[in-house]
């Protein structure tokens, strides 16, 4: 018996074969890789996390944790970490008057200034920065200053001065005047506070400048400022005692002079000076008479 191969069929069941195989290993492949899949979790840092578990990134720092489950990477919480332990977001602490509040900042979980202010006078309040604060008649601002790329400083200024007069406040280079003493509001070697800037002497009931005069009754007194013990003091002295006559003329001791005496012009009247004192005579009616001079 004679047998003939048929190599046309032969071809095709190989290539039957082969097709098959080839299905069968991408088949084998795929079932691997979720079987790798499902083992477990590649990261960016070269990292296998086993199925199932939990864990950190380096990129996203100590306090993001992270699962792996069923191959995919799922976050499970967030924080920041601040002196040795994480803390949740939205934790605030403060150093000062600076808050930092716990957020997603430059694409990681970290601490961002959420408050800037400047501490204020009393050391107990903050003052927030581009703010103005009053403390009685002082008015402070809070500036914030780029000392460099990472350094920023936060002080407080003086913005404005003012001083209290009874209960009320007194702009800067403004005057008030206490009896003859005229005071200007000023800031002065670091302190703020009424300076004098002219003073003078009540000598009945009229102001006079110091190292200026003033006669009334033929008497002219000056006023006088002194130093007394660091403190200065004003006084009043005498300059020039006159006498004076019947026609208000003032005339030096030992003038003559007519003078009204028991409503008469006497003539051939004269006077003497006694410190304050003055003593009047007119002969002519042989009487002498004692006038005090006082103080002014």
């Amino acid at each position: 018996m004679e047998y003939k191969i048929n190599y046309g069929i032969l071809l095709l069941a190989s290539l039957a074969f082969i097709s098959a195989s080839v299905v069968q290993r991408q088949l084998d492949e795929e079932s691997l890789h979720r079987d790798s899949r499902a083992a477990g979790c590649r990261i960016a840092d070269g990292r296998t996390i086993a199925e199932g578990d939990n864990f950190t990134r380096l990129d996203t720092g100590p306090c993001v944790n992270y699962a792996c489950k069923s191959g995919q990477v799922l976050p499970l919480d967030y924080g920041c970490y601040r002196d040795g332990r994480c803390y949740p977001l939205q934790d605030v602490y403060k150093l000062g008057c600076i808050e930092r509040t716990c957020k997603l900042f430059n694409g990681r979980f970290d601490y961002a200034i959420t408050r800037e202010a400047c501490t204020g006078q009393d050391q107990n309040t903050c003052i927030d920065v581009g703010t103005t604060v009053k403390d009685g008649c002082i008015t402070y601002s809070c500036d914030k200053e780029q000392l460099a790329a990472n350094s920023v400083s936060y002080h407080l200024r003086l913005a404005g001065v003012g001083c209290e007069y009874k209960g009320a406040c007194v702009a800067e280079n403004k005057t008030v005047v206490q009896g003859c003493r005229t005071m200007t509001c000023r800031k002065q070697y670091n302190a703020v506070g009424f300076f004098t800037t002219s003073n003078g002497c009540d000598i009945n009931g009229k102001c006079v400048g110091v190292g200026e005069t003033v006669q009334e009754n033929c008497r002219t007194f000056a006023c006088t400022e002194e130093n007394l013990n660091g403190l200065k003091v004003l006084n009043i002295k005498p300059v020039k005692i006159q006498c004076k006559d019947a026609d208000n003329v003032c005339h030096e001791g030992g003038e003559w002079f007519p003078l009204l005496a028991d409503d008469k012009i006497r003539v051939n009247c004269t006077c003497h000076v006694f410190g304050l004192d003055i003593q009047l005579s007119c002969p002519d009616i042989g009487f002498n008479s004692h006038f005090g001079g006082g103080s002014p």
